[in-house]
C-alpha cells in the first residue's frame, strides 16, 4: 500500500535556507538583448562559453553540427540540448528539458562531483526552472580517462533540468554552469569548472504530421527512491536542413508542460536508438555527435555504439546521455524509426497521475517542428500510486565521551528496502538523511564525526560537508532551539530474496550539560527521497536522552511522531494587459502535481473565470483592473499552498478581420488585407516558412481605415500556408487583439 502518512518534515530546501540572498543582475551584450541572472555583470563578462569551439571557452561554437564544450581542471562540460526552446501555447506546450554531459578527462577518478546551474530561478525571467531543487544535482564519481583517445566517450554522466517559458522571445537568455568537487555551498567544496551558456530565444513551433510517436510504454511500478522507465517509439519522417540556430537535429524531451511534477520525478538517463541508418551514412552520424557514438559494435560500452543488421547494409545508431543529435538529416532515411528510453527516479508520490507528453523536435525543411501525433498518443504516469517500499529508524548506540560541560552521544540511522523481491535486486536510492535535535542548549547540538556503510561501500563523512541549521521552535508551549543536520547522499540500499545491504549511518553529536538539574533532548531522524520523508511505517522515530548537570546521561525508549505535510508552491505567471471581451486560458501549476483553482477576488464586474473539463478560462468583461487569485488545496501529503494573486489590467477590446487570399492561376505571391477595429496596424508572420513567407513589414497601411496589406510569397514546399495575424494594442487605450490564424492553400511549386 502507498504510505500516505510518509510525509516530509520540511527539509533544508523547504525552509528556504535562511540568510542566503539572491543577487539578480542584468547584462547587455551588443547585437542582442541578453539577460544574465544570479551573478554580477563583471562576473558574467569573464565566464567562458560552455559552447566553445575548442574547449577553451574563448570562442562561441558557430557550427550548428556541433554542441561545443568547455574543459577545465580535467572536467569537460557539454550542453546537450537545442540552442533554442520550442513551444506551442495553443497546446500548452510551454516547457522542455535541458541537459549537460559531464566527462572526466583526467587520469584519476573524481568523487563527490556536483553540477550547479544558476540564473534560471528568477520568477520574472522569460525562462525558469520548473523546480528550483534541480539547480544543484549530485553527479557522483566520474571514472578516470585511461588515455585512449576514444575512451573519453565511454564514461560521461548527464544531468537534466526542466525549464518553462513564459512566452516567445528573441532575447538570448544566459545562465551559468559549474561543476563542483563537494556540494556547492558547503565548507571545502571546490569549483572545478565554471562557464556560461544560453538559450537562444523561445520560438513558437508547429507540428509535423510525418513526425510521429507510434507508442509510449511505462515500465515498472512507481516506488519512491527507485526508477521507472518510459519508452517512446516513433518515426521522424523526412529530416531537413533545419534553421540557422539549431540546424538539422532531432531534439528530445519527455515532458512539454510546466505542470509536469519535476519535484516528484528526476530524469536521470536518456538513450536514443535510430534504426534504418544506411551504412554509408555512418560517418555523418558520427560527426553529428562525435562524443556520443563509439565504434564499432564490438567496442560498445555504456550504451553507445552502432549495430549492423543481418543484411549488413543497414545500421542502428545508439546515442546516450544526450537530448539532441546534430547533423541528423545526413544520418537517417525517410523510413527511419527511433526508440527513446527515458529513465526517471521517483522522488515522491503526487496527488494525481500526470500526463507524459514526450516529443521529438525534428528539422522539417528549414524549420524545427514537433511530433504531430501528440497529444493523441500521450499517456499517464501513475505517480499517485507510488509506494514507499523503504524504512528508516533511529537508534541510540552509546555515550562516546563525557566531560563536566558536555556529553557526546553516538546515534545510528538504519535505512533500507522494506520488502524482498521475488527475484533480482531492488535498489533504493536515498538522497539524504536528516537528524533533528530539539531542546538544544547553547553550545550543544554540534556534530563531531560521521561514517556510513551502504551498497556503495564504507566511508567517512567530513563534518564540514554536513549542512547544519538551527531555528527557534515551540515544544509543549515552551520556546526551544532545534538543530538540523543534513547528511547529503546519495546513499544506496539493496535487497534480494536472500539478503540485504542497508544504509547504516553512525554519527556522534555533542550535547551541552545544563547548569543544574537535567534537560531532555529529543533526537529524531529520517531518510529523504527528494523531499519525501521515509521513516518507520507511518511515523518517524526518535530517541529521548536525559542529560544531567553531573553524572551519566540516560537514554529513554524510542518515541515516534507523525511527519508534517510538505509544502507546495504555485507557479502562476503575471497576466495581461488584455482587451475587454476576450478569453484566455489560465495556466497555473503546483510542484506537487495537485490542481490549481482560480477565483476573481476583486473587480468581479470586469473579469470572470470558468472551468470546463479541467481547463480554466479568464473572460474580460469591461475596462479596469481585476484580481485573479490562484489557490491549491492540500491532501494527505501536502499542505495547502500559499495563494498567488495577480492583478489584471483590462483595456478596450479590439478584433482582427482578414480578406480572402489564394495562390490561384500559378501566381507566386498574393496580398492579404488585415483590419483591426482599433485601426492600429496589424502584423503577420508565417508559421511554416517552407510553405509560405512574409517579410513581416506591411506593403501598405491606411491609418484612417486601419487596413493593413501584407504580401505573402510561396515557399519551396506544398501544403497549407499557416499565418498568424497579431495586434498587440498600444498599452494605454487598446488591449491586444486575439490572434487570428489565416490559412492559404499552396499547391506544388511551379
Amino acid at each position: 500500500m502507498k504510505c500516505r502518512s510518509c510525509r516530509p518534515v520540511p527539509s533544508l530546501a523547504a525552509r528556504g535556507r535562511r540568510g542566503l540572498a539572491l543577487l539578480v543582475a542584468f547584462a547587455l551584450v551588443v547585437g542582442s538583448t541578453v539577460v544574465v541572472l544570479g551573478q554580477s555583470s563583471a562576473e558574467a563578462s569573464v565566464l567562458p562559453f560552455c559552447r566553445s569551439t575548442d574547449g577553451t571557452g574563448a570562442t562561441l561554437e558557430s557550427n550548428v553540427a556541433r554542441n561545443g564544450y568547455f574543459e577545465a581542471s580535467g572536467v569537460r562540460v557539454e550542453p546537450v540540448f537545442a540552442r533554442r526552446l520550442y513551444i506551442d501555447p495553443s497546446r500548452t506546450y510551454d516547457a522542455g528539458y535541458i541537459g549537460y554531459r559531464i566527462t572526466n578527462v583526467n587520469n584519476a577518478d573524481r568523487a563527490d562531483v556536483w553540477l550547479e546551474v544558476t540564473g534560471l530561478t528568477d520568477d520574472g525571467a522569460a525562462v525558469t526552472l520548473v523546480s528550483a531543487a534541480e539547480s544543484q544535482q549530485f553527479v557522483g564519481t566520474l571514472p578516470r580517462w585511461s588515455g585512449n583517445s576514444s575512451d573519453r566517450r565511454y564514461h560521461p554522466t548527464s544531468r537534466y533540468l526542466l525549464v518553462r517559458a513564459r512566452s516567445e522571445t528573441a532575447d538570448v537568455l544566459w545562465h551559468e554552469v559549474r561543476v563542483w568537487s563537494g556540494r556547492p555551498g558547503t565548507v571545502g567544496a571546490t569549483a572545478l569548472t565554471a562557464c556560461r551558456t544560453s538559450i537562444d530565444g523561445v520560438q513558437r513551433s508547429i507540428s509535423a504530421n510525418a513526425n510521429k510517436v507510434t507508442s509510449i510504454a511505462v515500465e515498472g511500478a512507481p516506488s519512491v527512491g527507485q526508477t521507472i522507465t518510459v519508452t517512446v517509439a516513433g518515426a521522424p519522417g523526412n529530416v531537413g536542413a533545419g534553421n540557422a540556430i539549431d540546424g538539422s537535429v532531432i531534439a528530445l524531451t519527455p515532458a512539454t508542460s510546466s505542470a509536469w511534477p519535476a519535484r516528484a520525478v528526476r530524469l536521470e538517463r536518456v538513450s536514443l536508438r535510430v534504426d534504418g541508418v544506411r551504412q554509408n551514412s555512418l560517418p555523418a552520424c558520427i560527426s553529428g555527435d562525435p562524443h556520443s557514438l563509439s565504434l564499432p559494435a564490438s567496442a560498445n560500452n555504456a550504451g553507445h555504439g552502432v549495430l549492423l543488421d543481418s543484411l549488413g547494409s543497414q545500421r542502428s545508431a545508439i546515442y546516450s546521455d544526450t537530448l539532441i543529435v546534430r547533423g541528423f538529416s545526413a544520418c537517417t532515411t525517410v523510413k527511419a524509426t527511433y526508440t527513446t528510453t527515458y529513465t526517471f527516479r521517483v522522488l515522491s508520490s503526487t496527488g494525481s497521475a500526470p500526463d507524459i507528453r514526450p516529443y521529438a523536435d525534428i528539422s522539417s525543411g528549414t524549420q524545427i517542428k514537433y511530433t504531430g501525433s501528440l497529444p493523441a498518443t500521450q499517456t499517464s504516469l501513475p505517480l499517485d500510486e507510488a509506494v514507499v517500499d523503504a524504512t528508516a529508524t533511529k537508534q541510540f548506540v552509546d555515550v562516546a565521551a563525557s566531560t563536566t560541560e558536555h556529553v557526546d552521544i553516538r546515534y545510528r540511522v538504519v535505512a533500507g528496502v522494506a520488502s524482498a523481491p521475488a527475484s533480482g535486486t531492488t535498489r533504493m536510492r536515498f538522497d539524504a538523511i536528516e537528524d533533528v535535535l530539539t531542546g538544544v542548549l547553547p553550545g550543544g547540538g554540534v556534530l563531531q564525526s560521521a561514517t556510513v556503510t551502504d551498497a556503495l561501500g564504507t566511508r567517512t563523512i567530513a563534518t564540514t560537508s554536513v549542512i547544519r541549521t538551527e531555528h527557534e521552535v515551540v515544544v509543549e508551549g515552551q520556546p526551544s532551539t532545534e538543530v538540523t543536520h543534513r547528511f547529503t547522499g546519495p546513499f544506496e540500499a539493496t535487497r534480494t530474496a536472500s539478503g540485504q545491504t542497508d544504509v547504516t549511518l553512525t554519527y556522534v553529536i555533542r550535547l551541552a550539560r545544563p547548569a543544574s538539574g537535567s534537560v531532555e533532548y529529543r533526537n529524531f531522524a529520517w531518510a529523504l527521497s527528494g523531499e519525501q520523508v521515509i521513516g518507520s511505517g507511518e511515523v518517524v522515530t526518535g530517541i529521548p536522552v536525559s542529560v544531567p548537570a553531573a553524572g551519566d546521561p540516560t537514554a529513554g525508549e524510542p518515541v515516534t511522531r507523525s511527519p508534517e505535510r510538505r509544502t507546495q508552491r504555485i507557479t502562476f505567471d503575471p497576466l495581461g494587459p488584455f482587451g475587454a471581451g476576450t478569453s484566455t486560458p489560465l495556466n497555473g501549476s503546483t510542484d506537487s502535481g495537485l490542481p490549481v483553482n482560480f477565483a476573481v477576488t476583486a473587480g468581479g464586474e470586469r473579469c470572470s473565470v470558468s472551468q470546463f473539463d479541467g481547463t480554466w478560462t479568464l473572460q474580460t468583461l469591461a475596462s479596469g483592473v481585476c484580481t485573479i487569485t490562484a489557490t491549491a488545496d492540500g491532501d494527505d501529503d501536502y499542505a495547502a499552498a500559499a495563494p498567488v494573486p495577480r492583478d489584471v489590467v483590462v483595456l478596450a477590446g479590439q478584433f482582427i478581420t482578414s480578406s480572402d487570399a489564394s495562390f490561384g492561376g500559378g501566381v507566386t505571391t498574393t496580398d492579404i488585407t488585415l483590419t483591426a477595429t482599433s485601426k492600429l496596424p496589424v502584423g503577420l508572420r508565417s508559421l511554416d516558412t517552407d510553405v509560405c513567407t512574409t517579410s513581416g513589414t506591411p506593403t501598405s497601411y491606411d491609418a484612417s481605415t486601419g487596413a493593413t496589406v501584407h504580401t505573402v510569397a510561396k515557399g519551396t514546399a506544398a501544403g497549407a500556408c499557416r499565418l498568424v495575424a497579431t495586434q498587440e494594442g498600444d498599452g494605454t487605450t487598446w488591449g491586444p487583439a486575439p490572434d487570428v490564424e489565416v490559412m492559404i492553400g499552396v499547391g506544388e511549386p511551379q
